[in-house]
């Protein structure tokens, strides 16, 4: 079938490179094997240029299906050619701007992902606002997507490493801080994602709340560290605070029969007539 230069065939899978790479949950990625596994098609044409010099094809987009199709061959399956959408061969911003609009438009996908699209279309030397005006979204829509200069190397690099939040970063940056405060957010921000103490977005929500309070801002630089430290770890703090009403609203309920944990106590500052006793 042949609209307008578009064409729907077969493409040899070994013939194929990707323009980009997208990052895709394992889980995704079984998902789309099983149903080639049980003989079916996937669902979604990936879509290609044929290489007007060499004997390969671009990959437009479609990487999840062709990663699909890929694994599916190295666990044995004969897989020698793929259905696919052939379009007329562009020239290299204009099938980044292709995927571009589909990333922005027609799916969601990871921060990262359109991150890479865009640097390497600046690295060409292609502008936000006229990467932004083929698109039709704002210049904002696109800036959002880079890495501010402000932002150190070092961090970046751990971003990379332990897949922290560019966006949270971002909004890091953009908080009124000492820049001594600031480092230390960003450090939270990309620390491994099991490790508890990582700066999450929810626990930035809050150093946000807290950031609108009076007078914040009137405080020493030690002193404000301290309380962005209770911040980011709110959910212990109000716990105990939920612990302690438990105990008292029992206590008061039932004063006979409720067993409260009883605190270590300190000899030299209690009464000294139940010293005696305690010592006995």
């Amino acid at each position: 079938m042949n609209l307008n230069g578009i064409r729907i065939e077969s493409a040899s899978l070994s013939k194929i490179t990707p323009l980009y790479i997208e990052m895709i949950p394992q889980a995704t990625l079984e998902k789309m094997v099983r149903v080639l596994e049980q003989g079916r098609y996937l669902s979604n044409h990936i879509i290609l240029e044929k290489d007007p010099r060499e004997d390969k094809y671009w990959l437009i987009t479609g990487f999840l299906e062709y990663r699909a199709y890929c694994q599916f061959k190295e666990r044995g399956a004969h897989v020698a050619t793929i259905p696919c959408i052939i379009q007329p061969c562009s020239n290299d911003t204009e099938q980044r701007l292709q995927l571009l609009s589909r990333m922005f438009h027609s799916r969601t996908v990871y921060w990262i992902d359109k991150h890479n699209v865009i640097q390497r279309m600046i690295h060409k030397g292609e502008t936000t606002v006229a990467i932004a005006r083929s698109l039709g979204v704002a210049e904002s829509d696109i800036k959002r997507y880079l890495i501010h200069p402000d932002i150190p190397e070092e961090i970046i690099e751990k971003a990379f490493e332990n897949q922290g939040s560019f966006i949270n970063l971002e909004q890091i940056r953009n908080l009124r801080l000492d820049p001594f405060l600031t480092l230390r957010l960003y450090r939270r921000s990309v620390l491994q994602k099991r490790n508890p103490n990582r700066l999450t977005t929810e626990k930035l929500q809050k150093i946000k709340w807290l950031l609108m309070r009076d007078n914040f801002y009137e405080l020493k630089r030690e002193d404000q560290w301290d309380l962005l430290s209770d911040a980011l770890n709110y959910r212990e703090k109000l716990e105990a605070v939920w612990d302690q009403e438990i105990r008292e609203k029992l206590q008061r309920r039932s004063p006979k029969t409720f067993k409260m944990r009883i605190p270590i106590l300190d000899i030299e500052t209690y009464p000294q007539h139940q010293n005696a006793n305690l010592i006995r």
